[in-house]
């Protein structure tokens, strides 16, 4: 007498039930792709994250390379002007130029004065106004 067309497990004549073994396999191969796609996904989320952070790093320091003759320019108006915490734009700054907030405005000041006093005949008290410095004592303690 010919088998059933289907067996009380509902497979087809001929066909076998997956072994334990195989059925290992698959879901280890299903595992691992859904692995391998999260990876994926947090990589690109990563991507984003440090674009976007170097995006606000950028923006930060081309508005002080901008205002860097304010003598009002401070961690608090960078803070009011971007909308971050001093704390957050202190470490954007640090992260990006290895240096302080303060460090990197003088440096900027300075570099800025020097050129101007070997490049024009103007005097060391109006280089140090142009340069955003409020104090010219502090100007020539620098230099």
């Amino acid at each position: 007498m010919p088998p059933k067309a289907a067996t009380s497990s509902g497979l087809a004549c001929g066909n076998r039930a997956p072994s334990p073994e195989a059925s290992k396999e698959t879901n280890i191969e299903a595992a691992a792709a859904h692995i391998e796609q999260y990876a994926i996904y947090v990589h690109g989320a990563i991507s984003n994250a440090k674009h976007e952070s170097s995006k606000k790093t950028e923006a930060v320091l081309e508005y002080i390379k901008t205002h860097y003759t304010d003598p009002d320019i401070s961690l608090t108006t960078l803070a009011a002007t971007f909308f971050y915490s001093e704390g957050y734009i202190y470490q954007l700054i640090k992260k990006c130029t290895g240096l302080s907030y303060t460090d990197y405005l003088s440096g900027l000041r300075m570099e800025k004065a020097a050129t101007l006093l070997t490049e024009t005949s103007l005097s060391a008290n109006k280089v140090a106004e142009m340069c955003g410095f409020t104090n010219v004592n502090t100007f020539y303690k620098a230099f």
